[in-house]
């Protein structure tokens, strides 16, 4: 039965056997090359491996008080799945550090699109995630720069849009020809 469809009969034919390497070209004088395997003729074969002098390591052999492979030794308990590996240390994300992050880019976002109404909505969540994180962290002891600067920039970029809103109105107010026609 063919058990690759799609790809046609399988051969029927055996293996065709092995190419020979080609003759090598003789030179008058010159020593013939060893076959492939054989060893060159005055060279001395390898030394055998000497045993090692310490016994092979497997699973824990009766009253030697030692665990076997993989075990917990020395008064630990087993790592669960999925955990690091003996001496193997886990370094978790400070507290608020996503928050802090995320309103930095939030505020610099606010700074750089002052003129848009975007400016606000990322100002706004800017202040508020620097808040957030800010808060996480001091209660983790973590640092709290990235979420100060993200409060900073987006209490900027608010400022401005706002001033900028304002500086349109009395430019306005006192132009009142801006708006004729004709």
């Amino acid at each position: 039965m063919n058990d690759n469809p799609g790809w046609g009969p399988e051969p029927q034919s055996p293996v065709p056997p092995a190419p020979q390497a080609p003759a090598a070209p003789t030179t008058p004088g010159a020593p013939a090359a060893p076959a492939y395997g054989a060893q060159a003729p005055g060279t001395a074969p390898y030394p055998a491996q000497p045993a090692p002098p310490y016994p092979a390591q497997g699973p824990a052999r009766a009253g030697c008080g030692q665990a076997g492979y993989g075990a917990a030794g020395y008064g630990q308990t087993a790592a669960p799945y999925g955990a690091p590996p003996y001496g193997g240390m886990v370094t978790p994300t400070p507290a608020g550090k996503g928050l802090q992050v995320a309103s930095l880019v939030l505020g610099i976002l606010s700074l750089i699109v002052f003129l848009s109404w975007i400016a606000l909505v990322c100002g706004v969540l800017a202040i508020i995630l620097g808040a957030v994180g800010r808060s996480k962290a001091k209660k983790m002891g973590a640092p709290t720069g990235m979420g100060t600067a993200g409060i900073v920039c987006g209490v900027i970029g608010v400022v401005v849009l706002i001033g900028l809103i304002v500086l349109a109105f009395v430019y306005l107010s006192n132009n009142p020809s801006y708006f004729m026609v004709g």
